[in-house]
């Protein structure tokens, strides 16, 4: 998953890229992403993550479609392997447990409240033993 853009409810341009992804002892899919603030969508995104406009996540994929007997009457259709295309900031997400749970904010013209020498992604994987 590292690499893959981050969107915007699955629409336009992408706004960031996955920079970490791993799953926890729980099994559950955790990553890490970076926005790009520096363009109007990224400052929007980022945006809807502060104020929990965009409060979830969801993956965009693809999925590899499998006929039995091609051709013939009564072949079945068979899902196969899932292609994540890439990781969207939705407002609500199609399953549930897929929150974001934390964000940081980096130095900008407005940049909220002090950090005072705090590395937010620092803690996050020290508490979750990263």
């Amino acid at each position: 998953m590292v690499g893959l853009p981050v969107k915007i409810e699955h629409e336009g341009v992408s706004v960031g890229r996955v920079v970490s992804a791993f799953k926890d002892g729980e099994g559950r899919l955790n990553c890490v992403m970076e926005i790009e603030r520096d363009e109007v969508e990224g400052a929007i995104a980022q945006q809807w993550v502060n104020d929990n406009t965009a409060s979830e996540l969801s993956l965009g994929y693809v999925v590899d479609i499998n006929q039995s007997r091609p051709g013939e009457a009564g072949g079945q259709l068979k899902a196969g392997k899932k292609k994540i295309l890439e990781v969207s900031l939705v407002r609500k997400g199609a399953r549930d447990g897929c929150q974001i749970y934390s964000h940081a904010r980096k130095a900008l013209a407005n940049p909220g409240p002090p950090l005072d020498g705090r590395d937010p992604l620092k803690e996050w994987k020290e508490a979750f033993g990263i």
